[in-house]
């Protein structure tokens, strides 16, 4: 066993920040990537391409959310067998997790694809910028695949402690996104197609890279045709897991859809505003993710040994970290709004459009992470119905019905959206409070064998 991926000895403090802090670049890299084609877009197309970036990523995010929540529950079990030494057990979770999201990946690609347009006329789509989304959206879909497979591969690896690689990983994949992007888009005048088909190409690589690693380096899966199969009684216990986690992020990204679509009914100025605001919202609460997912593995690792207080040294660690960081791009988005639009476009309906939005927006960046830190620890802990109701309450409870209320009855409007999004984590802190405060986190959830 490495030590370094050991996070149930030595000092918490400093185990877990280096832990995560491969986590956080990975995770800001992967922001980069993702928005490289919003900003490159943005400066050589018009507010319509941005338009098409914008919601079109959003679908994928949802399309990628059963991938997150398995890969999670994956990533949980791995750490519980590698904190009890019982590593040989790993390689039967990965193959069921891998296969089975394999096969998932390829019929939810078919699916969006052909029902692309009513979802796009649900979703209010502006009509300057509908036919750019569905080119947008084709062409991503196609990359699921991919990315369901390195997201299985990346999360088993988090769960063995094992966050450096990935990094380095998601690094060289950046560069090509972006070397692609000004390629296809800038010197070939592709638009979006140029964008998405960049996306795309990186994300094989990504796949490809982490695939040569775990061969060489690790014994979690040996990629043999004969390993490529699905252990009922593994699979009863990844969906045990996962399924609460695939249902809370579906529920969370629906509701964002829900809100685009409320959103797009001001215009398209409009929906790229909140796009850009998004993304920003990406850095503003990308240390506490980190930190969710470090905590997960922490967890994890630390509870069958019932090392309770390792555990929450941890989390305190992880939300002071993560609050005093989201603080300040809340800061910056208080004190210079136009400046921070201005990354993503120069068209000046966007800045004008999305001033006081982000402004309010901006004020759900620290509530969010702390709700993330306490979220981790459940996750590992096997509780992850209680972050399913606690997110899902929320998102749906609180947000889409706020957003809903302030949007069409209130003087605020469009900034009544931003205002939703401010006050939704309250409840969700609540919840996952209540929980841990209650010690019953504490109880064993998950047995492997």
């Amino acid at each position: 066993m490495n030590s370094r991926n050991d996070l149930t000895t030595g000092s918490v403090v400093k185990k877990l920040v280096l832990f995560a802090l491969p986590i956080v670049g990975m995770n800001l890299l992967q922001a980069v990537y993702n928005i490289v084609d919003m900003i490159i877009v943005g400066q050589f197309t018009d507010s319509a391409g941005m338009s098409a970036v914008s919601i079109g990523g959003q679908l994928t995010a949802l399309v990628l959310t059963v991938c997150s929540g398995l890969s999670n529950g994956c990533s949980v079990f791995l750490a519980r067998l590698f904190g009890a030494k019982q590593e040989e057990k790993m390689k039967d979770y990965v193959g069921t997790t891998l296969s089975f999201l394999t096969v998932f990946a390829l019929l939810l690609t078919a699916c969006v694809i052909l029902l692309r347009a009513p979802i796009l006329h649900w979703m209010n789509t502006p009509a300057e910028s509908f036919r750019q989304t569905e080119i947008y959206l084709i062409i991503c879909m196609l990359g699921t695949v991919f990315v369901y497979g390195y997201g299985v591969l990346s999360a088993a690896l988090r769960g063995i402690g094992e966050s450096l690689h990935p990094l380095i990983y998601v690094i060289i994949t950046t560069v090509e996104n972006l070397i692609l992007d000004l390629l296809f888009v800038a010197v070939f005048r592709w638009g979006v197609a140029g964008a998405a088909a960049a996306t795309v190409i990186s994300q094989a690589t990504s796949m490809i890279l982490v695939i040569l690693f775990i061969r060489r380096k690790t014994c979690l899966f040996d990629f043999k045709p004969a390993s490529f199969r699905i252990y009922p009684d593994k699979l009863r216990q990844l969906l045990a897991m996962g399924l609460p986690q695939c249902f809370q992020y579906i529920s969370t990204n629906l509701s964002f859809l829900a809100i685009s679509a409320l959103v797009n009914a001001y215009g398209v100025a409009a929906s790229a505003a909140a796009g850009a605001a998004s993304k920003i919202g990406t850095f503003g609460m990308m240390v506490g993710l980190s930190f969710m997912s470090a905590l997960v593995t922490l967890t994890g690792q630390n509870h069958p040994t019932k090392q309770f207080g390792r555990i929450l040294r941890g989390m305190a660690c992880g939300m002071v970290i993560s609050v005093g960081v989201s603080g300040v791009f809340c800061l910056l988005c208080q004190i210079n709004p136009a400046g921070m639009y201005a990354l993503f476009t120069g068209d000046p309906n966007v800045a004008l459009a999305g001033t006081d939005y982000l402004r309010l927006y901006s004020l759900c960046f620290m509530g969010e992470v702390f709700m993330f830190c306490m979220n981790g620890v459940l996750t590992g802990a096997g509780y992850t119905t209680v972050t399913m109701i606690s997110s899902v309450s929320m998102a749906v409870g609180v947000r889409y019905v706020a957003a809903l209320l302030l949007s069409k009855y209130t003087a605020l409007g469009f900034s009544g959206i931003a205002l939703a999004y401010s006050i939704s984590p309250i409840l969700g802190i609540a919840i996952a409070a209540y929980f841990l405060i209650s010690g019953r986190w504490k109880t064993p959830r998950i047995a492997t064998r």
